[in-house]
């Protein structure tokens, strides 16, 4: 009995240790990457942001299909400068097993195709080679100096922390399924985001998936500006799903959340709030069918709310916006 008991663990812990380590591709639907930068020459609060759109539809590059890309520049947001700058046509985008390849015509000196991403060889002390899409020919390398997960909707994605291997100062993260701490067309090098550019926000079928909870802005003028999420998420406030455990409202929200939990009975029941990183940020013994509680001591971003019973356990998609 011990042994086939040791089995099924032997074989749960597989089963799980490989759904945990699956790759998260890069999205061929409509999807959407905002960056936002600041300098130092500019006054308090003045940012660019530009945003980097998917809608589903190919486009063709010597023989081999892409996914188009757009792009959008939000100049100087809430000044006298605001300006939005029309939609254009940025380049393309492919994925193919785990390298992602970029080609730009949008303020670009090299238009060729260039591999940007390449998600095998991902342990610690791995190198990672790709191309620069700013006419460089050589490649860059990028050491692979501690990975992790983040929450990205509802699923954990592998992130690569990485240094370049000629020059210390510059470092990054990656992000399977998404690309770059410094946006999405970074691509190691002096691209249309640079260094000073980061990824802010992350959007699947005008869902926000990702929320950067720690955006460097290292040159702006403090204090570092308040960037919020612009694309709204298509959370229902009260209309929860059928059959649902419970609801909560608002979401997004600011400092509080209510609840209404269902066939409430005699249930012991517990709430368990997750950061974006999954590690647990705030935890509640439920008493009651309804009730409130504060989130004052969170910060913006996104989290996993979880209430847990002796049958079941649900777990929802919770925005706070500051």
């Amino acid at each position: 009995m011990k042994k086939h008991f040791l089995l099924w663990i032997l074989l749960f812990a597989s089963v799980f240790c490989s759904y945990a380590q699956s790759y998260q591709p890069f999205p061929t639907g409509p999807s959407t990457w905002e960056v936002a930068r600041c300098f130092s020459f500019y006054q308090s609060g003045w940012y660019d942001k530009y945003t980097f759109t998917m809608d589903g539809t190919d486009t063709l590059n010597n023989g081999e299909l892409f996914k188009k890309v757009f792009i959008t520049n939000h100049h100087l947001p809430g000044t006298v400068h605001d300006t939005i700058y029309p939609k254009e046509f940025f380049g393309g985008l492919r994925e193919s097993n785990k390298r992602v390849f970029i080609y730009q015509v949008w303020a670009s000196v090299d238009t060729s195709v260039q591999m940007v991403y390449d998600f095998n060889n991902t342990n610690v002390g791995d190198t990672i080679y790709t191309n620069v899409l700013s006419g460089n020919p050589n490649l860059l390398g990028h050491l692979v100096t501690e990975t992790d997960s983040v929450l990205v909707g509802s699923n954990y994605h592998k992130r690569l922390h990485l240094q370049y291997i000629h020059n210390s100062y510059y470092s990054e993260y990656w992000i399977e399924g998404i690309g770059s701490s410094w946006g999405l067309p970074f691509a190691s090098f002096w691209s249309v985001t640079d260094n000073s550019y980061d990824l802010t926000c992350f959007y699947e079928n005008q869902n926000l998936k990702y929320e950067n909870p720690s955006p460097a802005f290292s040159f702006c003028q403090p204090p570092q500006p308040d960037i919020a999420c612009e694309i709204v998420s298509n959370v229902s406030n009260q209309n929860e799903e059928k059959g649902s455990f419970f609801k909560m409202y608002p979401n997004p929200t600011t400092n509080d959340l209510s609840f209404e939990i269902n066939d409430f009975g005699n249930k012991e029941l517990s709430l368990n709030i997750y950061n974006n990183i999954g590690i647990l940020v705030l935890s509640k013994t439920i008493t009651q069918d309804q009730f409130k509680i504060s989130l004052e001591n969170l910060k913006s971003g996104v989290y996993i709310v979880e209430i847990r019973s002796n049958e079941l356990t649900e777990s929802k998609r919770l925005v706070i916006q500051k």
